[in-house]
């Protein structure tokens, strides 16, 4: 069997660029992770665990992506799956390069530099795509958005404590079972059982003061409101111009860098000096990459 695997970050992508309906035609069995991150470990995924089982069947001769990206943007990840592939005798085809892994039933000698390349390129790609969305967020909250759920939106206590789940833990956590006790017999986690633990409390010590489980709800969610008054404070601005002062505070900068610059060249020896040398070029490379995000 001939596998053709694709795959897109978001469920709005329908896979239109990999025109699967030919693919079908031609005689491949189409795979499609849709919706799935590159982060995601291949075998993880659905379409992953299916090729997976196709491996331990023995039922797959080949299989074709349009790029490395495609099985994964994680260089550990890719190059662990593509090395299962290898074991197995499996050919692996990259659409986009038009390069296999075997040629003529034998290992493409080139097959290995290509493969790491690639992967470590899509890796990087990744890396500077998370940081640029980064960067986006950071611009937008010194603009006054806000991220996350909105104050006052999440599930209240009483509805938490009120799911069936919810209060078998609680039952259990009033005769004195551990955690690992209520994970097994319950089938929750850690995390679940700490937070109907902690509410748990909150409910009790209310409960004294006659408080009933609605009106501590409304209290919470109250709170919250308030302490999120609190923090929005203001944020400075970047300045829509640069005055003149700035402008020359930022040149005497510059200007006492470049005398200490000279004068530590002078100073070291050859050895030193050179990796200052290059220190200072990877410093420069950083710039140009800060620059190229800024636009």
């Amino acid at each position: 069997m001939k596998v053709y695997y694709a795959r897109t970050s978001t469920e709005n992508q329908l896979g239109e660029n990999y025109d699967l309906e030919t693919k079908k035609k031609e005689g491949y069995e189409v795979i499609f992770d849709k919706g799935v991150s590159g982060g995601t470990d291949f075998f993880e995924r659905a379409g992953g665990k299916r090729i997976f089982h196709l491996l331990e069947t023995n039922s797959i001769e080949s299989i074709t992506t349009q790029e490395f990206s495609r099985i994964g943007r994680s260089i550990g990840n890719t190059l662990i799956v593509l090395e299962e592939f290898s074991k197995r005798g499996v050919n692996v085809r990259i659409e986009g390069l038009g390069v296999d892994s075997i040629i003529n039933n034998k290992p493409n000698p080139a097959w290995k530099i290509i493969s790491t390349t690639m992967s470590l390129c899509a890796d990087l790609e990744r890396t500077l795509l998370l940081e640029r969305i980064e960067e986006g967020k950071r611009v937008a909250r010194l603009n006054g958005v806000k991220f996350g759920r909105k104050f006052g939106s999440n599930e209240t206590i009483f509805k938490f404590m009120s799911k069936p789940k919810n209060v078998d833990i609680r039952k259990y956590l009033e005769k004195g079972y551990k955690y690992e006790e209520i994970i097994k017999i319950v089938g929750t986690s850690n995390s679940t059982i700490s937070k109907v633990n902690k509410y748990r409390v909150i409910f009790k010590k209310y409960q004294k003061q006659g408080v009933s489980p609605n009106q501590l709800d409304l209290m919470v969610e109250a709170n919250k409101i308030e302490k999120q008054k609190n923090l929005n404070l203001e944020l400075p601005k970047e300045p829509k111009e640069i005055s003149e002062e700035y402008y020359n505070m930022l040149a005497d900068s510059m200007e006492q860098n470049q005398k200490q610059w000279n004068k530590t060249k002078k100073e070291n020896p050859p050895k030193e000096r050179e990796q200052i040398d290059y220190n200072h070029q990877i410093a420069m490379i950083l710039q140009e990459s800060q620059k190229n995000l800024e636009k």
